[in-house]
């Protein structure tokens, strides 16, 4: 998708003496996904001006993305895939905060329904990001750091009747736990 666009912008560093000819590769896919997560993030942001919700949807960034960094996860075969994928899961996140009551008995339950299934089966590992051992056991620790710490957060909001926002982090979640699922009967059908 961009391609073309980091190619020339790493040739550009090259040229200036800014990076080694001998690591073009790697800088040119690190400036192709900054612009992939940039697109991404824009995205979100503007589908959440559309619905009214630019702080629902700042907070399902900042719940989702670092959880699901290391849960891992159902993955999109393309980049473009991906893209169109992420924008139905933001606007399926941003309905949901609208039509669900934030009430204490559904936030409890999304997020405990949530976090049992991200605790139990993240990380989910793809044919693109396999996983060995060690990472298995980091990733696994991580997720589990980040996820208990939203669900803390998520406890002391609905504690002080911040249900809205608690709301939009178990909502993130549960979007997460779709993910998650996906992901993990995906790689259940490849190895099988």
């Amino acid at each position: 998708m961009f391609s073309k666009l980091s190619g020339n912008i790493t040739e550009q560093l090259i040229e200036n003496g800014t990076i080694k000819p001998e690591d073009k590769d790697i800088y040119s896919y690190g400036v192709e996904q900054s612009f992939v997560i940039l697109m991404n993030l824009v995205t979100t942001l503007v589908i959440g001006l559309c619905f009214g919700m630019i702080w629902q949807s700042i907070i399902y960034m900042i719940i989702y993305l670092p959880l699901r960094s290391f849960a891992g996860g159902y993955h999109a075969g393309t980049v473009l895939r991906c893209y169109i994928f992420g924008i139905i899961l933001t606007i399926a996140d941003l309905s949901i905060n609208k039509l669900i009551p934030a009430t204490d008995l559904v936030i409890s339950i999304m997020t405990l329904l949530a976090g049992i299934i991200i605790f139990i089966l993240a990380p989910v590992e793809t044919a693109n990001k396999p996983l060995d051992h060690t990472e298995l056991s980091v990733y696994r620790k991580r997720t589990r750091i980040i996820l208990l710490s939203d669900i803390c957060i998520i406890t002391i909001l609905l504690a002080f009747d911040l249900n809205s926002i608690a709301l939009c982090m178990g909502v993130a979640l549960m979007v997460l736990s779709f993910m998650v699922v996906l992901g993990k009967m995906n790689q259940d059908a490849v190895t099988s």
